[in-house]
């Protein structure tokens, strides 16, 4: 390019640059070997940006903090961050009320600090995560999931019904008796989602978001993961709730 007087600096009417257009077509490699950073900014009020401050960041930075970890997963939610690296081993910031940080206390982090799932037998790690206001939710390598949080709305699926947990806590197993292996967990402010390819249990408030009918006074609350009926054809790939 250079040969035939190219400007390396000059923008065509899209915008891009002579080196642009030869890597445009370009297959980019993004296989599991590749090492993931995290960058953040935005507000920083409540902590969980990571950064150390509540300084707001107003491009994107990276967090200096996980920059030794190659990370898989993002959770973001008003109160609270969670990272989940390619090893399993997961990360928490933002402010504690609750538990939802999952760090043992409701002690408020500013910077990312790994959690201890000291009730974890198998030691396989964690294969996602996901956040909601006050409560956190992981399904690890082994199949277990862990809850940690507020239960204002039983949304932990323990029972007997804790009003909060600091620490991961397992759901027992005898609760998830699913015919195929867990492949995800969803979180919403009231209810959370635990499934596998086949089947979906809910448990929360139930307001209709669980699944479940009818609801009446008397079932106003799932406390303990619940199976949806579901006359199901096809694989369930993915679930998302709010």
């Amino acid at each position: 390019m250079f040969q035939y007087g190219a400007s390396m600096t000059v923008m065509d009417n899209e915008e891009m640059r002579p080196i642009d257009h030869l890597i445009r077509d370009r297959k980019i490699d993004v296989s599991s070997n590749q090492f993931n950073e995290v960058y953040i900014w935005g507000t920083n009020a409540n902590y969980n940006l990571g950064t150390g401050s509540q300084q707001t960041r107003d491009v994107p930075e990276l967090l200096d903090s996980l920059k030794r970890a190659s990370i898989k997963q993002v959770c973001m939610d008003k109160f609270h961050s969670v990272f989940v690296s390619d090893d399993g081993r997961v990360w928490s910031c933002g402010h504690g009320q609750g538990g939802r940080l999952g760090l043992g206390s409701e002690s408020s982090v500013v910077s990312p600090k790994k959690l201890n799932f000291e009730k974890d037998k198998d030691k396989l790690g964690v294969a996602m995560a996901s956040i909601s206001q006050d409560h956190s939710v992981f399904l690890m390598l082994s199949g277990s999931v862990f809850v940690c949080g507020l239960n204002s709305f039983h949304q932990l699926g323990l029972s007997p019904p804790p009003s909060h947990i600091v620490s991961p806590t397992p759901i027992p197993r005898s609760s998830l008796k699913s015919s195929q292996p867990l492949i995800g967990v969803c979180c919403g402010r009231f209810h959370s989602v635990v499934y596998s390819s086949r089947e979906v249990y809910t448990f929360g408030i139930h307001a209709g978001q669980l699944g479940h009918s009818p609801v009446t006074v008397s079932s106003a609350s799932v406390i303990e993961p619940k199976v949806v009926s579901l006359k199901l054809k096809r694989h369930i790939a993915s679930i998302d709730c709010k």
